[in-house]
């Protein structure tokens, strides 16, 4: 049976339109790409601004006079436990663990040595000296057994200058 050519007035269904695709303009598209670029350049800038500084101790800064102390840990003591450093001073120290057992030697607990096997040593930068401190052994109980480092501030080396006098004055 052949079919019958639809009746005029009837309702026949539209042909189908393609999905609309949502285009991304040009200059969207290079604005994105110019921010994802400048948040890349920041995070290398930030890497290595932060990759400038080593995890021994915080960056010298001051420009003061540089002190180098040789410190030897032992087990549960330190030697020499105390030193004097001029105001100013960038302490580095020398650090040697001469014990039989693990030891770390930290400014204030947080920076300095790593954990340090018997017979090795390490140097850490403990930075800029401005007032009386200490550094310690971090594994646990070392510190309330004494092994305690005291860093005590005296009096700031005083800058030499030099004054020309013209002569005949």
């Amino acid at each position: 049976m052949a079919s019958s050519p639809v009746a005029e007035g009837s309702s026949q269904e539209p042909p189908m339109a393609p999905e609309p695709v949502a285009v991304v303009p040009a200059g969207l598209f290079a604005l994105f790409a110019m921010m994802s670029m400048l948040a890349l350049a920041i995070s290398i800038v930030a890497i290595v601004v932060a990759g400038g500084q080593d995890d021994e101790g915080p960056p010298a800064g001051g420009g003061g006079p540089a002190q180098t102390v040789a410190i030897e840990l032992g087990d549960l003591f330190v030697k020499p436990d105390r030193v004097e450093v001029p105001a100013g001073t960038d302490l580095i120290v020398e650090v040697t663990n001469k014990g039989d057992q693990v030891h770390t030697l930290n400014l204030q607990g947080e920076t300095g040595t790593d954990r340090l096997q018997p017979g090795d040593s390490q140097t850490a930068d403990f930075g800029v000296i401005d007032a009386d401190t200490q550094a310690w052994c971090t594994i646990p109980g070392h510190k309330e057994a004494g092994m305690l480092l005291d860093i005590v501030v005296t009096e700031p080396v005083p800058q030499t200058t030099t004054t020309t006098v013209p002569a005949g004055a």
